[in-house]
């Protein structure tokens, strides 16, 4: 941990702890300001356990909201809102009274390599919400377009966080360690869930704490391919490099359990990608033997998702045509801005509403195609940036650093790889989990790049 009274990091744990009770047992009018308050004072005075705390959080987006004015709101969404509120006041803060940390803090952001994309993708979409409010197009929701702005930029508060925290190499581990608990949350829901459904006589696909496997598979198609580079290149870390390893299995078992095509293919191809960088080719057998083998599992459980894929008159396959076609007259009639973040309407021409039922934002199930419809071409030239600026950071990183920072530059690597590939068929950003770990990455990935070596701790 960073060098700071021993009771700090208590108070902070404390005043998390205070916030969770205060959000599931409070009404929805003190549950909220109470708890955003106690995650706000731990953002700004406390940014690396904030951070792991909005990390942790997001696994519960779906599990217990409190409906309040027009929104349904989730200690996920609280926690957002509070790292965002924290960031400022915590630059505020220092600013008063004239602290050194705070010239560290917007010099960075000023010499960030992500700074001119972020912004133009800010500025579009605040231009896209004020048109929702001020002039809204039939079937626009401003509740939708609220909802992906906030997810436009509310994130970037986790981006800031993590250039806080990883710039403290004591912190590091200990951040790893917590996130990597989220995952094992998940995947134990998981295993659970198949468990009882076994015992019932029936076996359904999983989800854990979230609201469709698929959701599951989003957030663990992310994390598996981080921690199994971060688990073989931790030189040294036996234990830590065990305990990753072991969960890293559980959380495989528990997308196995859900059935996610698109997490799937995201792992399988983040896995070959970390076998080629590392020039272990031999690994690419067990890897491929090793998807037959989930393929046939699941031809064998009766689970023929894979074959549907190329039946595109039913299921998910025919939703996904349907979305992505609408997707294109979208971008053929607007290519410049797109359509905007606020209007579902247009997809009710070709996807029948029900399949639309419980989604909070309607995702065109391809990024490319998602963001240029909705955001035109100028939102999606600026996640392209975004993405090939943490690529080359990413890449510089894991071939001139060594130690941590070297193995959490290819595990980044691959774990935005596994999002790339899964994000084609399936969502890539517009999503709570999925948009805190996208500024997740690119947050660590700036530091490792920008930050002197951090050599391997030894147990």
């Amino acid at each position: 941990m960073i060098a700071s009274p021993s009771y700090i990091p208590m108070i902070a744990l404390g005043l998390i702890i205070v916030g969770v009770f205060a959000f599931l047992l409070l009404p929805a009018l003190l549950a909220v300001p109470l708890s955003l308050l106690c995650f706000l004072t731990v953002c700004a005075t406390v940014p690396y356990i904030g951070l792991v705390w909005v990390l942790i959080s997001v696994i519960f987006h779906f599990l217990v909201r409190k409906h309040i004015f027009s929104f349904d709101v989730s200690i996920a969404d609280v926690s957002l809102l509070a790292a965002t509120l924290g960031v400022i006041g915590r630059g505020y803060w220092y600013g008063l009274v004239d602290a050194p940390e705070l010239s560290v803090i917007f010099g960075r952001l000023r010499r960030s390599p992500y700074l001119i994309p972020a912004l133009i993708l800010v500025v579009e979409a605040s231009f896209h919400l004020m048109r929702a409010v001020m002039s809204p197009a039939p079937g626009s929701s401003i509740v939708v377009a609220l909802r992906a702005y906030t997810l436009l930029v509310e994130p970037i508060s986790v981006y800031i966080l993590a250039l806080l925290s990883f710039r403290h190499r004591q912190n590091i581990n200990w951040i790893l360690d917590m996130l990597l608990l989220a995952g094992l949350l998940v995947a134990l829901g998981a295993i659970y869930q198949a468990g009882r459904d076994i015992l019932a006589g029936e076996l359904f696909r999983t989800r854990s704490f979230f609201n469709h496997p698929n959701t599951m598979g989003l957030f663990l198609s992310r994390m598996i391919p981080f921690y199994a580079a971060l688990c073989l290149l931790m030189n040294g870390q036996w234990l830590r490099r065990f305990l990753y390893g072991s969960v890293v299995v559980l959380m495989g078992l528990a997308l196995l359990l859900s059935g996610s095509r698109g997490g799937f293919l995201g792992v399988l191809a983040a896995l070959i990608l970390l076998a080629v960088i590392l020039r272990r080719f031999r690994w690419l057998i067990p890897v491929g033997v090793g998807a037959v083998v989930i393929l046939l599992i699941m031809t064998l459980a009766g689970e023929s998702r894979f074959g549907a894929l190329l039946d595109l008159g039913s299921g998910s396959a025919d939703t996904r045509w349907r979305i992505w076609r609408a997707a294109f007259e979208q971008i053929i009639a607007h290519p410049l801005l797109g359509i905007g973040i606020g209007n579902v309407a247009w997809l009710v021409k070709y996807v029948p509403r029900e399949r639309l039922v419980g989604a909070e934002i309607v995702d065109a199930h391809n990024f490319l195609l998602d963001f240029w419809s909705k955001l035109g071409a100028v939102g999606l030239g600026s996640l392209l940036a975004l993405l090939l600026i943490f690529y080359l950071l990413a890449w510089d990183s894991y071939k001139h650093k060594n130690g941590s920072y070297r193995a959490i530059a290819l595990a980044a690597i691959c774990s935005m790889t596994a999002a790339v590939v899964h994000g084609l068929v399936d969502a890539f950003y517009f999503g709570v989990p999925i948009a805190v770990f996208f500024w997740f990455l690119l947050g660590v990935v700036e530091v490792t790049a920008t930050s002197p070596d951090i050599p391997s701790q030894r147990e």
